[in-house]
């Protein structure tokens, strides 16, 4: 991405932290410390077509991309969510500025979610946090339920139509996440690698994935009348106790993943009431 921007911008400043290209007066930062390119959406014709023909050269196609969301959420469910990208679906991608969902926030998300209801062929497997502990009780890893979930939505999409190529974001080693596949899945060839949502239909793959992770999130906090944060951090530990307070501990189950140690430390009776 950087050698594209330099070949085509008209005008380049570097300092310590970032270098600016700027392109028909719009600005793109990148900054080498941490590989992160800020851009605006939509991009530069020049840009735009420079990247159509990188992706489209560089990958075969048609793929199918895989991501998940809620792995680290200790409340709401574990989503798995596979896309499917052909050759003529690059330009819209590129167009819409398709990124990993967790460079995103949730309006953005929830701005694209319609286009690409309308536009893509995808699965998804949502694992409601009820199933989803007694998953984790019968399989003692979630990396096991991982690769079911994300063998089972390539297998989906497979048996609609056919693909040269399977993008999974690492999350368990190459050869275990293999071994989950169905039939036609074990048939396909694979990319799996961390930050695997660099490719664009894992990047798809990853925003259809919180959009129904949100999604749930938001019927979850309707039937309980409260807010269930994200993530694993202290304001978890706080919607924990107000939970048990409203519902007791019976009830965590159908709202959280009960092997955090957030969850187990309140079961224990570690954090008072």
């Amino acid at each position: 991405m950087r050698t594209l921007l330099y070949n085509i911008a008209d005008t380049y400043k570097k300092s310590q932290n970032q270098e600016v290209f700027e392109i028909e007066g719009e600005k793109y930062i990148f900054y080498p410390s941490t590989g992160t390119l800020v851009y605006p959406i939509p991009l530069c014709a020049p840009l735009s077509n420079m990247l159509v023909q990188a992706f489209k050269e560089g990958l075969r196609f048609p793929q199918i991309g895989t991501d998940e969301s809620g792995k680290g959420d200790v409340f709401g469910p574990l989503v798995v969510a596979g896309a499917y990208v052909d050759k003529d679906d690059v330009p819209k991608l590129i167009e819409m500025g398709i990124k990993d969902s967790k460079r995103l926030g949730d309006d953005v998300i929830e701005e694209q979610i319609e286009y690409i209801k309308k536009s893509f062929l995808y699965d998804v497997v949502l694992i409601k946090p009820k199933k989803y502990n007694e998953l984790y009780a019968k399989m003692k890893n979630v990396n096991r339920i991982l690769a079911w979930a994300h063998a089972r939505v390539i297998e989906n999409i497979l048996n609609k139509k056919e693909a040269h190529l399977v993008i999974i974001d690492m999350f368990a080693n190459p050869d275990f996440i293999k071994s989950y596949m169905f039939s036609k899945g074990r048939t396909m060839d694979f990319i799996i690698e961390s930050q695997g949502e660099r490719y664009l239909s894992s990047a798809l793959a990853s925003i259809i994935a919180r959009f129904y992770y949100i999604e749930h999130l938001k019927k979850m906090e309707k039937e309980y009348s409260m807010s269930f944060p994200k993530g694993a951090g202290s304001n978890v530990n706080k919607a924990i106790l107000e939970f048990i307070k409203k519902y007791g501990k019976d009830k965590l189950p159908y709202v959280a993943k009960m092997h955090f140690k957030n969850i187990k430390a309140h079961m224990s009776g570690q954090h008072s009431l």
